[in-house]
């Protein structure tokens, strides 16, 4: 399997990082996999990717699914800001 991961600045109070693959890719409606329950593999519980929804979100982040046009597979964006005030 090949991934990769970019880190780019998208402004100088954000970061944001892609990570592609070109693994199976991803449901139709690329979002669902963020759903309580929801996995792909035959034995996933479907939380993984819902608590890395919550805690990039509890970081006053952004998290977003969609299909890669590169890799071919799945693609998330991570924004992140620099700076967060807990």
């Amino acid at each position: 399997k090949t991934i990769k991961i970019i880190c780019t600045n998208s402004s100088p109070d954000h970061v944001k990082i892609s990570i592609e693959d070109n693994g199976q890719g991803l449901p139709l409606k690329a979002e669902n996999v963020f759903r309580l329950l929801k996995s792909t593999k035959p034995h996933g519980s479907g939380l993984g990717l819902l608590v890395s929804r919550k805690i990039v979100e509890a970081h006053s982040g952004t998290i977003s699914a969609s299909h890669s046009t590169e890799l071919k597979g799945a693609k998330f964006e991570i924004e992140m800001p620099r700076e967060v005030q807990l």
